[in-house]
């Protein structure tokens, strides 16, 4: 079960979490909990290397939100590498898991850069920063596989309406469907796209029904899905917020991969973009000649805030959820008090008629449920 706690501004006490984790001393005690018998030096040396990486994601963050889209997605990729850096030294001490940090461990070739981004590869390598985070995961580590933007845009949940309507293809999400506890919905113009999908859903007992009427897919888990998604890998790959993040096919076959992977990619792949074909860069993200300028833009947003978000479940247990009421809470909140508050009414009316001699009736029984 998942730790959270009420926020009404959860990026904002996100941020000011791990501002701790800028004072070495802080980060000293953090690894010294996790490896209390380990060498002292080695705990130094990695609570400076560790609080040294959050100083300067903070600042590329404050700069990167100072900039416009033309160049924040290099600046924000500094922020995420730093950050997975100083984590990987809170988490690791042993080289391992640390070597992963001397290599990009992905690259775009000029080939590969297409007139259109969503059909421009990525190449990750089995070495590198996302190889690390496949591992902080328990993912499968990938050989040597190509992935294209549209695959990872696609699988970042809360841009997939924008995907839809920008790519006319399905999100490769869904959204918990209100008041149930395993039930999602996605949407998509063509049933095609459902069959696309159909070898992936029958490997993780997908099971439901489209409606063409509002082009939706409304689904479950059946018992074999069910069992599945009980495996705590899985499950973390799986479900982010209230929505479900579907596995995909690769090399490999087919796979959950963390949303961290993804939104660390796609940042660092637009940070590539940026910093060595800045003329296509700003191609793509024109509006007056791209059509995906406006998802880029809202996934940048979205992939650092959801990156800091499973930064901070990582390092601290736990997770800030909005302080909000949906229609059903607010049913559920007055349904609930309405017969206190009616008990409280009786109550008064009988306290004033016996304190001066009244007899004004009682609006309803005393005592309600």
């Amino acid at each position: 079960m998942l730790n959270t706690k009420i926020s009404t501004n959860p990026l904002k006490d996100i941020l000011a979490d791990l501002q701790l984790f800028q004072q070495t001393n802080y980060c000293y005690d953090y690894i010294k909990n996790k490896y209390p018998d380990d060498d002292e030096t080695k705990i130094l040396y990695s609570s400076e290397v560790a609080s040294a990486c959050f100083r300067q994601a903070n600042e590329f963050i404050i700069s990167a939100q100072n900039a416009n889209l033309s160049t924040n997605p290099l600046l924000y990729s500094y922020a995420l590498n730093n950050f997975a850096k100083g984590m990987a030294y809170l988490l690791y001490l042993d080289e391992e898991m640390l070597k992963y940090f001397k290599d990009h461990g992905f690259y775009i070739s000029d080939d590969n850069i297409k007139d259109n981004i969503l059909e421009t590869n990525i190449t990750i390598k089995q070495s590198g920063v996302p190889t690390f985070i496949l591992k902080l995961f328990n993912n499968v580590v990938f050989k040597k596989q190509e992935i294209s933007f549209e695959l990872l845009l696609s699988q970042i949940p809360e841009i997939s309406d924008i995907f839809n309507k920008t790519t006319l293809k399905m999100s490769n999400t869904a959204k918990q469907i209100p008041n149930t506890k395993n039930e999602f919905q996605m949407f998509c113009d063509n049933f095609d796209f459902i069959r696309e999908r159909e070898d992936i859903f029958n490997e993780y007992g997908i099971i439901g029904n489209y409606n063409s009427n509002n082009q939706s897919f409304n689904f479950c888990f059946n018992i074999i899905g069910q069992t599945k998604i009980e495996n705590d890998v899985i499950k973390n790959n799986l479900f982010y917020k209230e929505y479900l993040i579907l596995p995909n096919k690769f090399i490999d076959g087919i796979c959950t991969i963390n949303l961290m992977f993804y939104c660390y990619l796609l940042i660092m792949s637009y940070g590539m973009l940026v910093r060595y074909n800045a003329h296509k860069w700003e191609n793509f993200i024109d509006p007056k000649i791209s059509k995906e300028s406006t998802l880029i833009a809202m996934s940048v947003d979205v992939c650092v805030n959801d990156f800091l978000t499973l930064l901070h479940q990582k390092l601290l247990g736990y997770t800030y959820i909005e302080d909000k009421y949906d229609d059903y809470n607010v049913k559920k909140v007055i349904r609930d008090s309405t017969p206190q508050i009616m008990n409280n009414i009786t109550s008064e009316i009988v306290h004033y008629n016996l304190q001066y001699g009244k007899h004004y009736p009682l609006p309803w029984p005393k005592k309600m449920r």
